[in-house]
């Protein structure tokens, strides 16, 4: 698909460990490429954080349920907490999951604020965040036009940030280290929404 846009996708990889095992991605969300993008380069087994209501979809809902996915019910707060603390007990077994944490597509390209729910999980699980940086995505496909041009999306793995004895105390620092590791590799202009650029 990438090929026949004329969209070429590359690699960089910052960490500085080689130790693997399960963890919370956390991804800056530009538009609907970023989920194939992702898919198709990162260098590891996992799946994506999704509505609990997306569980029964048709194919889709399937296709969910045999990948690393999880599902998390945001219908009220003690489902939430419930689904959340089963999503947990799934990555902490070894399910990596992406999490995109401005809970919605910028389709700009500029980084909007975060939302707690994706600190709430990897809290829960107590496994690293891992920062991923998608450059340009927007750059290359239009979404609100359905119009692409060829170009080159670099996706970026930072250095994990790892939790020792979390809690939810622990979040806004959370936030805050994550959100400046996934901002750091994005050009000055992008790094916080439009009407925060000077």
């Amino acid at each position: 698909m990438f090929f026949f846009m004329g969209i070429r996708l590359r690699l960089v990889d910052r960490r500085t460990s080689s130790k693997s095992g399960p963890c919370v991605l956390l991804a800056n969300h530009q538009n609907g490429m970023d989920i194939p993008i992702v898919a198709a380069v990162l260098p590891m087994v996992f799946g994506f954080v999704a509505k609990a209501e997306l569980e029964s979809a048709p194919f889709l809902g399937p296709a969910l349920k045999h990948s690393p996915s999880v599902f998390v019910d945001k219908s009220n707060p003690r489902r939430s907490l419930e689904s959340i603390r089963r999503a947990g007990e799934q990555i902490r077994a070894g399910s990596s999951v992406m999490v995109f944490p401005e809970g919605q597509r910028s389709y700009t390209g500029h980084l909007g604020p975060f939302m707690k729910g994706a600190f709430l999980l990897a809290i829960e699980s107590g496994v690293p965040i891992v920062p991923v940086t998608l450059v340009d995505a927007a750059a290359v496909f239009d979404e609100t036009r359905w119009v692409s041009r060829p170009g080159t999306v670099h996706c970026v793995i930072g250095d994990p940030i790892p939790l020792e004895n979390p809690s939810r105390k622990d979040i806004p620092e959370l936030m805050a280290r994550a959100r400046e590791a996934i901002a750091s590799e994005l050009p000055e202009a992008w790094r916080n929404p439009p009407e925060e650029v000077q």
